[in-house]
């Protein structure tokens, strides 16, 4: 009795708090607005600092200890740290752990404040971390108090949670769960992203409404743990610190966040768990929920990417030591024109100039004058054009890309997928998953050019398999027509040639018996028999070789060539040929 009291007291004071207004906190309240201060060649429309936001609200939930559910050992971590990284950006949280996630604390939050709080500017975040059910077609979340048995009357209607994000007033609503059968809460698409490269896009997605949902499975798949943490929400968490601002113009849209999250998710839970886990992201709008890049005013900065032929050599900008040896990376550089050269032992190259721009990478290549001598046959430096390489990996099964790191000579230069720069030359190409070098082969890359290695993987596989590719034609080919037609005529010249043979032997019988039989007529009937059978010898013989070698013939193929780990299973490498 005791114990159900107190569970109503929680409760109890719980709605209490949320009714008086939670989001009003002493420490939240002076924060107004969220500005974007454009990056310079990626304005997309943005005059100046512009503001997109006026508030920011996030709920944040996550449950370990359920009351009559299998307990969870990282949804209460994985929310804590959500909590603290959107703080970090600005959002004022609501943070429910535990048994402050009630179904009723959560209805009135979700439900009541957020729906009265939330203005036309203003965006909203909700993330779950915990279980879910889907006893039919309709999805739920489960509270700390929700409960298998009646999901129903316990759990939460991811429909419901829908229809109570459309009625909130801010432009911009995003849900994201890490939860099992996470992937019924996706709504229906009614509007397709805007491409990028559209004008003034960052004016249109951050002015335009829009509701996202960004879940962790799909329908009938686990949300995995790995390592203390939700598999999903550490790849979230990651792109939030910046990783997933694809295109460096100081905004993480939600459309980069999924690009992002999605291969990373579906790479681990594959390599680590032989489990399927693919994230998905719906919506219903133009717009784009927008973040902020933690990294701020770097990305108004550019970088130098210096390698030289020999390394080692001193990278020196505008005539001063950067204290970088090549192969290295200068940074933090404002946009503008430099001029880089390299020395070594004495030698120093030709002084070039190198365009640098704001949130970008400037690749160089140098190469000292003895080298050029040597190597060239010519007096005086001269810069080494570089090349191009792309490695992708592909799932086979799923034609989706796998995310690993590619190691070129022992060295890592960059992960799948992605244009890399490299001096001409050959090199022993390696796909590295988790330290483990899974794809091997030799390439060669070009100066000015690019070079695309494509590893196809399936798994798990345990030895050697053939996928035949070679489709025969309907019907029987020339040459086994050849050959049946060859054994037809065949025996029909020894069935001729026995029945020549025959009237041979009946006027040798003739002579012998009445001394009346005709002479040249035996020889005639001799001459046919024997030809009968030289001629249908001769065709069976021929007729059953070219059978044969149509028999023997081989099609192409594919060969799948097992890379194992140490428990046996592995990752399959795939190339084709022909025989």
């Amino acid at each position: 009795m005791a114990k159900t009291s107190r569970k109503w007291l929680r409760i109890a004071l719980a709605s209490l708090l949320l009714l008086a207004g939670f989001f009003e906190s002493p420490s939240l309240a002076g924060q107004r607005g969220v500005y974007v201060t454009p990056v310079p060649g990626k304005e997309g429309g943005l005059l100046g600092p512009t503001k997109i936001y006026d508030r920011s609200y996030a709920v944040v939930i996550g449950i370990n200890r359920y009351q009559k559910l299998p307990t969870l050992t990282a949804a209460v971590a994985d929310a804590e740290e959500v909590a603290k990284v959107l703080e970090n950006h600005g959002f004022e949280v609501a943070l429910l752990r535990d048994g402050e996630a009630t179904r009723d604390a959560i209805r009135i939050l979700l439900g009541d404040s957020l729906r009265r709080k939330a203005e036309t500017n203003d965006r909203v975040l909700v993330f779950f971390s915990g279980h879910g059910d889907r006893p039919d077609a309709m999805g739920y979340l489960m509270p700390v108090d929700g409960d298998y048995k009646s999901p129903v009357s316990t759990g939460i209607s991811l429909k419901e949670m829908q229809d109570w994000f459309d009625t909130y007033r801010a432009k911009h609503v995003m849900f994201v769960a890490d939860a099992c059968y996470s992937g019924l809460a996706l709504p229906v698409t009614k509007a397709a992203p805007l491409d990028p490269e559209t004008k003034n896009y960052l004016k249109i997605i951050t002015s335009r409404p829009v509701r996202l949902a960004m879940v962790a499975g799909g329908r009938d798949e686990e949300a995995l743990e790995w390592r203390g943490k939700g598999l999903f929400t550490r790849y979230f968490l990651e792109a939030l610190s910046g990783s997933a601002d694809e295109n460096r113009d100081g905004i993480i849209e939600a459309r980069e966040i999924d690009g992002y999250v999605r291969p990373l998710v579906v790479m681990m839970a594959s390599q680590q768990f032989r489990k399927t886990q693919v994230p998905h992201m719906g919506r219903d709008g133009e717009g784009e929920f927008a973040f902020l890049n933690p990294l701020g005013a770097r990305l108004m900065l550019g970088s130098l990417k210096v390698a030289s032929r020999p390394e080692g050599g001193r990278v020196l900008v505008n005539g001063q030591d950067t204290g970088v040896r090549t192969p290295g990376m200068v940074g933090d550089l404002k946009p503008g024109r430099y001029k880089v050269a390299v020395e070594k032992d004495g030698q120093r190259s030709t002084e070039i100039e190198v365009e640098i721009n704001a949130g970008s990478e400037s690749p160089v290549a140098l190469a000292l004058p003895y080298v050029i001598e040597r190597v060239v046959g010519r007096e005086g430096p001269r810069p080494l054009a570089q090349g191009r390489l792309v490695a992708k990996a592909t799932r086979k099964e799923t034609g989706e890309a796998l995310v690993g790191e590619v190691w070129a000579n022992g060295v890592k230069v960059g992960r799948t997928g992605n244009p890399l720069s490299l001096d001409p030359g050959v090199y022993n190409l390696e796909v590295r998953f988790q330290d483990k070098p899974l794809y091997k082969e030799q390439v060669r890359v070009a100066s000015g050019g690019e070079t695309t290695v494509k590893a196809f993987f399936s798994w798990p596989l345990e030895k050697p398999q053939v996928e035949q590719t070679y489709a025969p034609k309907s019907g029987m080919s020339a040459m086994a027509k050849g050959g049946w037609s060859l054994l037809g005529i065949g025996a029909a010249g020894i069935v001729a040639g026995g029945v020549m043979y025959k009237l041979a032997q009946d006027e040798i019988d003739a002579q012998a018996s009445s001394g009346s039989g005709d002479q040249s007529a035996y020889d005639a009937y001799g001459a046919s028999a024997y030809t009968g059978f030289a001629v249908g010898g001769a065709a069976l013989a021929t007729g059953a070789i070219l059978l044969i070698v149509n028999a023997t013939q081989k099609p192409a193929a594919a060969a799948y060539v097992p890379v194992l780990e140490s428990d046996g299973k592995g990752l399959m490498a795939s190339w084709r040929w022909s025989w």
